[in-house]
């Protein structure tokens, strides 16, 4: 019966619908935070993301056979690495609600502290694990692909995306909360079907995080006391 649902699962992956290996994966690890990507490199790769998340990435041809081993040898390790990204993933979140409050204070007039190189450099590191696997995740669901991550530190912006599907991200985005993060995250992945600001691009947005448009004024409010902590006033 494994047998059958593992060749299933190669020929749902090879028509693009990875949801039957994606549910094997869940199986192995006991957990339903697991994405899936399907990429041009040639080997089978799992990690752990900054949230906790177990990201397995591999070839479009892959054998879905050779993908479950890698997935039952690796289970024991990449448990324990969720466990502890998680431990420090709820100490970062208590540092950034502190630089938030911050930030607040300094909207009604009160200084905030500078972000240092040592902090940038560190929003750099936390950036490149949590924001390409949730840009995969994101695109994927809506049926798009990304050529090209770029993290880089922006004096107006969160992001951008280009017609060769480019996509920039600023790394100041890591001051957001974590669902704020994902709001930004979710308006530059869907500029890959559509660039311009249309209905259609609003909705697309809406479908993927349903509080979207509510988030997106939640972002507009906290951007100033973040750009101004990394560029002052």
């Amino acid at each position: 019966m494994e047998d059958f649902f593992l060749l299933k699962g190669f020929f749902m992956l090879l028509k693009g619908n990875k949801q039957v290996l994606l549910n094997l994966l869940r199986e192995v690890y006991g957990t339903e935070d697991v994405t899936l990507a399907v990429t041009v490199g040639s080997h089978v790769k799992v990690y752990v993301t900054r949230d906790g998340v177990i990201h397995v990435s591999a070839p479009a041809m892959a054998d879905v056979g050779t993908i479950h081993e890698v997935a039952k040898k690796s289970r024991d390790g990449t448990l324990r690495a969720v466990e502890k990204v998680r431990k420090e993933s709820l100490e970062m979140q208590k540092k950034i609600s502190e630089q938030n409050e911050g930030d607040g204070k300094a909207r009604s007039g009160r200084a905030s502290a500078r972000l240092s190189r040592d902090d940038i450099n560190e929003l750099y590191r936390q950036a490149g694990d949590f924001m390409p696997p949730l840009v995969e995740k994101y695109a994927g669901m809506i049926g798009c692909d990304c050529n090209h991550i770029t993290l880089k530190l922006l004096k107006s912006k969160w992001g951008s995306c280009s017609e060769l599907k480019n996509i920039n991200l600023n790394v100041l985005i890591m001051l957001l909360p974590e669902e704020l993060r994902h709001t930004v995250i979710v308006h530059e992945v869907c500029h890959l079907r559509y660039l311009n600001h249309q209905a259609e691009f609003y909705r697309l947005c809406c479908t993927l995080q349903s509080d979207y448009m509510e988030n997106q004024k939640k972002v507009k409010e906290l951007a100033g006391g973040i750009f101004r902590r990394a560029f002052g006033s």
